[in-house]
Formats: structure tokens, sequence, C-alpha cells
């Protein structure tokens, strides 16, 4: 999803335009898998918009495990901007 002046990279967005809705589409059991798969193809969407130089990527994510956020935050080095960011669900 494009914002503004930012590029929106989440990972649920990734995994239901993929696989579907949650145990609906795909059995619970696959989630770790799919989440897994949707943090490594952020991470290559993550780096486009910065490469470009014109637009800033918002994670849509919790950060809830501190070697996840450190991954990411080595990922962007030094530079990193941070801020919170609202989206209204629907």
């Amino acid at each position: 999803s494009t914002y503004l002046n930012f590029v929106r990279l989440s990972t649920d967005t990734y995994v239901f335009e993929h696989h579907g809705q949650y145990d609906r589409d795909y059995p619970a059991s696959q989630q770790g898998f799919y989440q897994y798969e949707a943090t490594a193809a952020l991470k290559l969407q993550f780096q486009e918009p910065m490469r470009e130089g014109e637009k800033d990527a918002v994670l849509d994510s919790s950060f809830f495990d501190r070697e996840y956020r450190d991954e990411w935050q080595l990922m962007v080095g030094e530079d990193l901007r941070k801020i919170v960011v609202y989206f209204v669900a629907e």
C-alpha cells in the first residue's frame, strides 16, 4: 500500500494477499511458515523505496521481539528514523 510519501509494508497484508485468511483459507499450522515467508519478501521490498531515495518505507509490525527489532535496525543502519504511524483498520 502507498500512503503520502511512504510505502507501507505489512507481513499480515502479505500473508492475506498471497494465502488468504488465517484458519479459513489455510490451516493455522501454516501461520509460522507464512509469516517467515512474508518477512523475507518484505526485507527485499523494504530496500526498494530507500534505494530510489524518493519514498520512506514504514514497517507495519508490532516489533515484539528485541532480536527482530535489532535485525531490521541493522539492515537500515544508523540513519533509521523511528516514528509511530496509526493506520485506520477497515
